[in-house]
C-alpha cells in the first residue's frame, strides 16, 4: 500500500515537471512591463464633469494638490480629491442642478490658497476650465479695554471682493478666532460684545495667514454716530463740488452723454448701468481710447489706487467687459467684442 502511494506521488511530480518544460519561457525584461491600467469608468446612471483648474491671475494650472469639494443639490455633500499634474478634477454626478464649491489649501502655505463657487446644470458629460480666485486667512484675539480676552465675542467680516466665505464667527474661551477662505484684497474685521465694538483693517493675500488683535472700545451707538458724521461731511463735499461747476460745463456734459448714447450699441448702455463708479470710469476711459490701453496708463490717467484698480479690472474681466493680457510686466486691457456688440 505504501509503495503504491510513493509511486503515485512520483508520477505527479514528473507530470508537473514535464508540463513546466512545455510552457514558453519569458524574457526578464518582459516581467518589468506593467499591464495597462483599466480605463476610468463612470458609475452607471451618472455623468462625468471634468474641470481644468487654473489660477485666475496667472492663468497657470493648479495641480498636484488636494481639492476640497462641496456639492450642493437636494443635499449637501463634502469630499476631498487629489488633482495630479494635469490639473483636471474629475467628478461623477447624477443629472441635475448643482452649486459646486472648490477649495485649495496647499500644505506649503500658512493660509488657505484658492476658492471657487459656480452653478452647473448637468445633463451630459462635459468639461471646462474654471478660474480659481486667490484666498487667504486671518486669526486673532479680541480684548476688552482692560486687556482681558473675551469669550463669545461676535466677529464679522466685510471685504471689497464679493467671493469667499465671510460668515460671522465667535471667539473661543481664550478669546481666539480664525477666519478661513477670505478673498484677496482689503477686509475690515469687526468684533462686538455687550454693546462694545472694535475693528481692524487687514490686507488679505493668497496663501497668507494674517495675525491681528481687536480691542473693544466705543459703543455701537458711538460708532454709528461717527459714521453718520462722516456721511454728512461727504454729502456736503459732493454738493459743494456740484454747485461750483459752471453751468455751461454741465450743459456740455449733458450733450456729450446724449451723443454717446446714440452712437453706442444698446448692450453697452445696458451694462454701463450695472457697473460701479470705478468700473464705469475705466470703461469710459477705454472707449475714449479706441477700446484699449494698459493698466499703468489707466492708473495714471484716472488716479485710481493700484489695488482698487486691479480689483475693478478683475470684476470687469469676470463680467466679460474687458480682456486682460500680460505681456512681460505690462498688462494690456481691451474692451471685449461681446461688450462692444461685435459678436
Amino acid at each position: 500500500m505504501k509503495k503504491g502511494v510513493i509511486v503515485f506521488i512520483l508520477f505527479l511530480v514528473l507530470s508537473c515537471y514535464a508540463s513546466a518544460e512545455d510552457l514558453p519561457a519569458f524574457e526578464l525584461n518582459n516581467a518589468a512591463v506593467a499591464p495597462p491600467m483599466p480605463p476610468v469608468t463612470t458609475e452607471e446612471g451618472k455623468l462625468r464633469l471634468e474641470l481644468e483648474l487654473k489660477d485666475y491671475n496667472t492663468k497657470e494650472l493648479i495641480n498636484d494638490t488636494h481639492v476640497g469639494i462641496t456639492l450642493v443639490s437636494d443635499e449637501t455633500a463634502n469630499t476631498l480629491q487629489y488633482v495630479g499634474g494635469s490639473g483636471i478634477l474629475k467628478l461623477s454626478l447624477e443629472p441635475g442642478d448643482y452649486e459646486i464649491v472648490l477649495k485649495v489649501d496647499k500644505i506649503e502655505t500658512d493660509g488657505k490658497d484658492y476658492y471657487y463657487k459656480g452653478q452647473y446644470t448637468i445633463t451630459r458629460d462635459g468639461s471646462e476650465t474654471v478660474m480659481l480666485m486667490g484666498a487667504g486667512s486671518a486669526r486673532g484675539m479680541v480684548y476688552n479695554s482692560k486687556g482681558q480676552a473675551l469669550q463669545n465675542a461676535i466677529v464679522d467680516v466685510e471685504c471689497t471682493a464679493d467671493y469667499g466665505e465671510k460668515d460671522a464667527t465667535k471667539t473661543d474661551r481664550y478669546g481666539n478666532f480664525v477666519l478661513y477662505w477670505l478673498p484677496e484684497g482689503h477686509c475690515r474685521i469687526s468684533a462686538v460684545q455687550n454693546n462694545r465694538v472694535g475693528f481692524e483693517n487687514v490686507n488679505i493675500e493668497k496663501g497668507m495667514l494674517e495675525d491681528l488683535d481687536i480691542r473693544l472700545g466705543g459703543t455701537i451707538a458711538e460708532s454709528n454716530y461717527l459714521w453718520l458724521i462722516i456721511l454728512v461731511v461727504l454729502i456736503g463735499v459732493v454738493i459743494l463740488m456740484y454747485l461750483r461747476k459752471p453751468k455751461a460745463a454741465k450743459k456740455e456734459t449733458a450733450k456729450t452723454i446724449v451723443v454717446r448714447k446714440k452712437e453706442h450699441h444698446p448692450r453697452i448702455l445696458d451694462i454701463m448701468r450695472t457697473l460701479k463708479d470705478n468700473e464705469k470710469k475705466i470703461v469710459e476711459y477705454l472707449i475714449e481710447n479706441k477700446g484699449k490701453s494698459t493698466q499703468a496708463y489707466i492708473k495714471n490717467s484716472l488716479g485710481i489706487p493700484k489695488t482698487t484698480l486691479a480689483r475693478s479690472l478683475k470684476m470687469l474681466e469676470a463680467k466679460n467687459v474687458v480682456s486682460i493680457e500680460c505681456i512681460g510686466k505690462m498688462k494690456k486691457v481691451d474692451l471685449t467684442d461681446w461688450f462692444l456688440g461685435k459678436e
